[in-house]
């Protein structure tokens, strides 16, 4: 019963994706029709669409990518992770909110990715020139530059930048382990993974 299960899962899951795909290929062939008609602002409105249709395929996967609850704690992906608005430089972004089943600590995980923006952002950590003291503290987080924040006993905020493309941002909450969690958390993430989404 319990391999049945999981083969439907399976099946619904690749069905599902390839739906998805079928759809954005529907739209890719709408626009060149457009395009082939000699409907250029049609073509650039259907492919625009299109591309946004990828970037939500891609943000999903990303969060699919992202660390699993801790034990005690409980995961709450954010399905709705999209691109990011041209003013920000385009890119996707996802994330997951995690919840202390038995306690008042929250961790969110957010991970940015193609966008132009993280290049100028990622000199910054990588550089070593960030101000020391206040509550900064530069680490090394699975072979990647990362930059933590203790702003209060109960809160930390842990920034890093991967490959000088992604952006991974950990913020925790509500424990006197803030610190110790967000570094846990961004240790959690599969690097290896989370590259084989944007390539």
């Amino acid at each position: 019963m319990a391999r049945l299960t999981l083969i439907l899962v399976l099946v619904l899951g690749l069905s599902a994706a390839t739906a998805r795909a079928d759809e954005i290929t529907e739209q890719i062939d709408r626009g060149l029709e457009r395009y082939r008609n000699g409907e250029i602002a049609a073509a650039i409105d259907e492919l625009t669409f299109a591309l946004g249709q990828l970037k939500q395929l891609q943000a999903e996967r990303l969060v699919g990518m992202l660390p699993p609850a801790p034990a005690g704690w409980s995961a709450e992906p954010e399905t709705e992770s999209a691109g990011l608005p041209s003013f920000l430089g385009g890119g996707i972004t996802a994330g997951t909110r995690y919840h202390e089943t038995a306690g008042p600590g929250e961790m969110h995980l957010s991970v940015v990715a193609g966008s132009p923006l993280i290049a100028g952002l990622a000199p910054l950590l990588t550089s070593g020139l960030v101000p020391q003291g206040s509550g900064n503290r530069l680490l090394l987080i699975n072979g990647q530059k990362a930059l933590l924040t203790s702003s209060a006993s109960d809160k930390a905020e842990l920034q890093m930048v991967v490959d000088g493309t992604i952006m991974v941002q950990v913020t925790a909450s509500g424990s006197a382990k803030a610190a110790d969690l967000a570094q846990s958390l961004a240790k959690a993430l599969d690097l290896a993974k989370l590259r084989s989404v944007m390539h």
